[in-house]
């Protein structure tokens, strides 16, 4: 599909570029009632779905979150907390469209209007099966993350009051709990590195041309994720240890700009590109995780 189309100016005759970019939309994950708000699709693609839709022009995406949140399900969202971004292009039938996903807690009456046949709460562990766009997947992340919080707030072990870290603790062996003695020892680590691995596979097949170009590019970004979260892990203070996560997930989504660079050049293939936004997914949700549990902590333990 070409990205732009050229036209001529009505007004001056010069030649203007049209580009044809995805449609931003976001996806609200409701916590509600002991469960997660769900509905109804009135409009195709049918099936059961997060409450959302597109993003307005001169709206911001937290806005149209908890716009679309109220239009829907008549539930006021608070602590509205961005949970990842998903952006497949084959996610909406309907077209490219490129999705911030939002977590946050609904208050009032719940019931369906607007685009939403019907409004209900689903625990995560009885969810439909007919469910439309990618919502099943963004489903099935929003759980482990929630499993992973749980593991790394079990896992992060005392902190003093400045926020140092005394022990890490929440690798499994054989169903016994071990210390974290490393980085190493980081699932999300080990996931970044699968990632470069992946990357640098990948970008053998790119034209020489693009050896310090696009190839350079995407592998120095790849490496950043792992390599920064090796480093702040090292760090002696939780707040040292968060900006590098913070960095870790910037080097993520410049790496996820890369590969859709790479896609558009017809510099990798569509099975490709599903591989490497599967495995970027993975490794921001985990390192989304993380990230909130240690936040989390130091609100807790730093009043």
């Amino acid at each position: 599909m070409p990205t732009k189309k050229i036209i001529s100016c009505p007004e001056c005759g010069n030649k203007i570029s049209i580009y044809h970019n995805p449609a931003p939309t976001v996806d609200i994950i409701i916590e509600y009632k002991g469960g997660i708000v769900l509905i109804d699709r009135k409009n195709p693609p049918p099936g059961w779905a997060l409450p959302g839709g597109f993003v307005d022009y001169g709206e911001s995406v937290e806005h149209a979150a908890a716009r679309e949140a109220k239009e829907e399900t008549n539930l006021v969202v608070d602590n509205l907390t961005m949970f990842h971004v998903y952006s497949a292009p084959d996610r909406d039938p309907r077209g490219h469209t490129i999705t911030t996903v939002f977590v946050a807690k609904g208050t009032g009456d719940l019931h369906a209007q607007d685009d939403a046949a019907e409004a209900e709460v689903f625990t995560l562990d009885n969810l439909p099966q007919k469910m439309a766009f990618d919502h099943a997947q963004i489903l099935q992340d929003y759980t482990s993350w929630k499993q992973e919080r749980e593991k790394v707030k079990q896992s992060t072990g005392d902190r003093d009051q400045g926020g140092q870290m005394k022990q890490l603790t929440g690798v499994r062996d054989q169903g016994k709990q071990k210390e974290f003695r490393s980085y190493k020892d980081l699932e999300v680590w080990q996931k970044a590195m699968d990632l470069v691995v992946k990357c640098y596979q990948i970008t053998k097949n790119f034209p020489k041309s693009e050896i310090y170009g696009l190839a350079d590019q995407l592998q120095r970004a790849a490496v950043s994720v792992p390599a920064n979260i090796a480093e702040g892990r090292e760090r002696r203070y939780t707040k040292e240890f968060l900006q590098h996560l913070s960095i870790a997930y910037g080097s993520l989504a410049e790496l996820e700009t890369h590969i859709q660079i790479a896609k558009q050049l017809n510099y990798i293939d569509a099975n490709q590109l599903k591989q490497l936004l599967n495995k970027t997914t993975e490794a921001g949700r985990m390192l989304n995780g993380l990230r909130r549990s240690l936040e989390k902590n130091i609100l807790t333990t730093n009043p």
